[in-house]
């Protein structure tokens, strides 16, 4: 005898298909801020001032060489952090590319505005 087919997805236990609703609407934006004592935060603190940064700067404010270690989690935060490359030949004596890590002007507005 054959057992009637369940309608029910295959999920483990405590699994839902529905995805959890917002009780209010979120902002457009609203990122997550890291702790001041992080590198992550030393950097967020710098791009807000609105500087640019690549790896040989950042190292020498943070020494640190996994600045994008660092944008890449504040993008998954919320930031807007760009990535430009530019050319690598005063750091390395090589022709390469360097990533040079900037915040979305609106961003800062958006953070100054917020402040004041």
């Amino acid at each position: 005898m054959d057992a009637p087919q369940s309608k029910i997805p295959a999920s483990g236990p405590g699994q839902f298909d529905a995805a959890q609703q917002e009780l209010f609407e979120q902002p457009a934006f609203c990122p997550q801020w890291p702790s001041n004592a992080t590198k992550e935060g030393q950097l967020l603190a710098a791009l807000l001032d609105g500087a640019s940064l690549n790896h040989p700067e950042f190292g020498s404010i943070a020494r640190t060489w996994r600045l994008a270690a660092y944008a890449w989690l504040l993008k998954r935060k919320g930031w807007h952090v760009r990535t430009l490359t530019e050319d690598g030949q005063p750091w390395t004596g090589k022709t390469c590319g360097i990533a040079r890590y900037i915040l979305e002007p609106s961003d800062i507005k958006a953070v100054k505005g917020a402040r004041t």
